[in-house]
């Protein structure tokens, strides 16, 4: 008889089984988890879900589609990645109702918050019900964590999950679900070692996702990736929907939504520059959805969901401990650029930074771009335990031909005190501290000042 015992008693052993697959590791097929799917009765699901897929902006874009879900009444189901602390953060429920009526808890202790986060039971019971529907060949770590998500979705009983695309599109664990919708955030040059060197390759990878006779929205996009999302839209018969802003033009309606409701474009003034593209794609796969399922769509809701909703390390504006900080995860060209242009518009110019990048980046053309927005000082810290980390003096090297003044420290924790320590008014929010450059930067500021994770943070229970 097969045993059924759990193979994981404590988080820690899950822990420790996870990190043995190996975070970075990819075996790029879709067999093995729509196999493991499979013998878990989840070969469909059993409920809306959209996958969003992109290289910049796919985060945001599912986080708010799922608190735009739970803002009309919904228990949403939300699967990013990468995490900050814990592999829990991947996997969170939204429950139906507004964010608290006070906005961002960024501030607030880890004890005083409410997390999204899913239970260490569930996370374990999830846990080894994959473990026992494996197969001889071991599901990868993003394989693993996406069927668990799946699971854990269907036994909360949630009325929408969203899924975040890990790498790609074609062979990524969630295009495995075959969701009816997805989402196509910006689609930049990221990961070229795996998905090829040129636009076009990397959106051919994406575009893959794309679901047969579906339904598919993308924002505006280069010229060479558009032109793949509309040769993949005929090959596949799906629907494609361009967002786009409605500025100069009379206001928007949302065919189908209750009302023939006015698209909320005012919303968008809530996010930082760089997040609006995301939230107008957010808000616009709502709609649809909402005419789909017979949902209700209150651009008043939209509007409150969006404004109160904080996604860590995305722009993330706080006072904490005496400092204004800037956090982001800007981790590549694209994203630089886009930091660096919310920067200006909202007229924040940093009297310091930290930063750290990964050895793969285009670092001489991200530090282009923080050229544009300062001379430094730039406090870069070496990233313990980060194999794909680019060394700190390297880093100093390639900012000093760009003429910024950094200085290369041990670690995050002395590197964040020597940005703070700068010259400078501490309490002034137009020139905070900025934290970018990396998502393994911020996972290393995360662990020194848990805090700002907000409802992200699982603490212990």
């Amino acid at each position: 008889m097969p045993d059924h015992s759990p193979k994981f008693a404590l988080t820690g052993e899950f822990d420790d089984y996870l990190d043995s697959l190996g975070l970075f590791h990819m075996d790029l097929t879709l067999g093995r988890i729509e196999s493991c799917l499979s013998r878990l009765g989840l070969a469909e699901l059993p409920y809306p879900a959209v996958q969003v897929v992109g290289t910049n902006g796919k985060g945001t874009t599912s986080a708010l589609i799922a608190r735009i879900a739970a803002a009309h009444g919904l228990r949403a189901g939300l699967y990013t990645s990468p995490h900050f602390l814990h592999p829990r953060e991947r996997i969170r429920i939204f429950e139906p109702g507004l964010p608290d009526e006070h906005g961002d808890d960024s501030l607030l202790t880890p004890n005083q918050q409410q997390s999204d986060c899913i239970s260490a039971k569930v996370w374990l019971d999830a846990a080894n019900a994959v473990y026992r529907e494996q197969e001889d060949a071991p599901l990868t770590y993003f394989e693993y964590l996406t069927a668990m998500a799946v699971l854990i979705f269907r036994e909360a009983g949630v009325d929408l999950a969203v899924f975040e695309a890990g790498l790609g599109g074609r062979n990524d664990a969630t295009t495995a679900l075959r969701c009816p919708m997805v989402c196509f955030a910006r689609i930049g040059l990221d990961h070229t070692q795996i998905l090829g060197d040129s636009l076009e390759a990397v959106a051919a990878d994406k575009t893959a996702a794309m679901p047969e006779r579906g339904t598919a929205l993308t924002i505006r996009q280069d010229e060479a990736a558009r032109f793949i999302l509309d040769r993949e839209a005929i090959r596949k018969r799906a629907r494609l929907l361009e967002v786009r802003s409605p500025e100069g033009m009379a206001p928007v309606h949302v065919p189908g939504a209750p009302g023939d409701a006015v698209y909320p474009e005012d919303a968008l003034k809530a996010l930082p520059p760089m997040l609006r593209e995301n939230g107008r794609l957010a808000i616009a796969a709502w709609a649809h959805l909402a005419s789909v399922h017979g949902w209700g769509f209150e651009p008043e809701v939209v509007r409150k969901a969006v404004g109160r909703h904080v996604l860590p390390g995305r722009f993330q504006h706080v006072f904490d401990q005496g400092d204004w900080l800037l956090l982001d995860a800007a981790h590549n060209p694209q994203a630089m650029q886009a930091l660096s242009r919310s920067m200006r518009e909202r007229e924040i110019s940093p009297r310091a930074m930290v930063f750290a990048c990964l050895a793969d980046k285009d670092l001489r053309t991200m530090a282009a771009e923080l050229a544009s927005v300062t001379r430094g000082p730039v406090h870069v810290p070496e990233l313990p335990g980060v194999s794909r980390a680019m060394p700190a003096r390297e880093i100093c090297n390639v900012l000093q031909v760009a003429g910024i003044h950094a200085v290369a420290h041990e670690d995050t924790a002395a590197a964040l005190a020597a940005a703070c320590a700068e010259p400078g008014s501490r309490e002034d929010a137009s020139r905070p501290v900025l934290v970018c450059g990396s998502l393994y930067l911020l996972a290393a500021f995360f662990t020194l000042r848990p805090n700002l994770l907000g409802s992200v943070h699982c603490g212990e229970s």
